[in-house]
């Protein structure tokens, strides 16, 4: 990304006049984007649906797009989202399309552009510090046992009549886990009601909240 494509209006680059306002939250995201270069929301799953986490930062800092992942266990999902700004720190362009091998063992990620109208559902804190959309987002996507991702089984149940869903906004179906054997630990989902399926591999459940709900920070 470049500074022609992203203008940064972080509370960093320019003063708002209201940082005396800032919650314990807020300076705490401050306080690691200006020592480490980005710093790691992580929401807890509730009884709205499952956890997730995000960056703040790295588009301030790195001039590269943010990342999102949805439906693990959320300290798996700093370790992925830590390991893959280190590679945006180091150089590593991420954009869309994208498949990562090394940021879990054995597993790859595949990388997606986040649409604009679930910025202010999922990623409030990142409007706190951002000021204003757009600033780039890419969700962190994980596959299934058998390696795949879930708008590769759209592909294949399009094949067979069922058609096509959309994987930038609206709803889409939950894949139930198939293929023997365990994921590895860091991609087994967060509990045993979601053990049962896929909500992180795309926006899959999770999307179902629509944006009428209350954002969560």
């Amino acid at each position: 990304m470049t500074d022609e494509l992203f203008q940064c209006r972080c509370v960093l680059c320019h003063d708002y006049g209201d940082r005396d306002e800032a919650d314990r939250v807020d300076l705490a995201i401050i306080e690691n984007v200006q020592q480490h270069g980005w710093h790691v929301v992580m929401v807890p799953e509730d009884e709205i649906g499952p956890g997730f986490a995000y960056t703040i930062g790295l588009a301030h800092t790195h001039r590269g797009p943010e990342l999102a992942m949805f439906g693990l266990d959320i300290h798996a999902m700093h370790r992925m989202l830590n390991r893959l700004g280190e590679k945006s720190a180091a150089g590593t362009v991420l954009a869309d399309g994208q498949k990562h091998p090394d940021v879990v063992d054995g597993h790859q990620v595949a990388l997606k552009q986040a649409d604009l109208c679930w910025y202010r559902t999922f990623f409030g804190r990142a409007i706190g510090f951002y000021r204003r959309p757009p600033f780039p987002v890419l969700q962190v996507s994980w596959p299934d046992v058998e390696g795949r991702f879930h708008w590769e089984e759209q592909v294949e149940e399009s094949r067979k009549g069922i058609g096509s869903r959309s994987l930038r906004c609206g709803c889409h179906r939950v894949r139930t886990l198939s293929g023997s054997g365990r994921p590895n630990s860091d991609l087994e989902p967060a509990s045993q009601r979601q053990s049962n399926t896929i909500v992180g591999s795309y926006w899959s459940k999770i999307i179902l909240r629509s944006s009428s709900n209350p954002a969560r920070p």
